[in-house]
């Protein structure tokens, strides 16, 4: 049983599959992260600088690595642009007819750039993140309904970013 357990993630070793959470970080001479903040290309004004702050924290709380955010002396730095939020009723509440449920799609370009050794480490076009937001029963919610969902988008799109950049390693 052990010998046939061994062979079985031997195979899916060789068939470049790994286990989710085992990346090893970064290259180990990237020490010194710069995040620099996003641009906006959405309608909605200010969504960048949440989505920049919580990409900062994200890796705060990894511990590994020292952000700043501007490019001098970092050994890699990440851009990026809010290319558009789309925000949509997705469920509708059957006795008030409100929306009750929300659709939130975020599109951005981000690029991670070893400076160092000039290599982009992680780039993508248009980095996609859907999610729903429920609004719930708190009346108050319902008024700053964008508010509380693009502060969550913000922390989602960036656990989302991280993992797929981190993981890569």
């Amino acid at each position: 049983m052990l010998l046939s357990t061994l062979l079985f993630l031997g195979v899916l070793a060789g068939c470049g599959y790994r286990l989710a959470g085992l990346g090893g970080g970064l290259p180990g001479h990237i020490q010194v992260v710069a995040i620099l903040p996003f641009d906006n290309e959405s309608a909605f004004p200010e969504v960048e600088e949440g989505m920049t702050e919580q990409i900062i924290e994200g890796f705060n709380r990894r511990g590994r690595y020292e952000v700043q955010e501007i490019e001098e002396g970092a050994d890699a730095v990440m851009r990026g642009t809010v290319l558009s939020v789309d925000f949509s009723p997705a469920q509708l509440d059957p006795a008030t007819g409100a929306a009750s449920t929300y659709l939130i799609i975020v599109r951005a370009t981000v690029e991670f750039t070893d400076v160092l050794n000039d290599i982009v480490l992680f780039e993508s076009d248009e980095f996609t993140l859907r999610d729903e937001f429920s609004i719930g029963d708190d009346p108050d919610a319902a008024f700053d309904r964008e508010g509380l969902a693009f502060s969550r988008i913000a922390s989602a799109f960036a656990d989302s970013l991280l993992v797929a950049i981190l993981e890569g390693f």
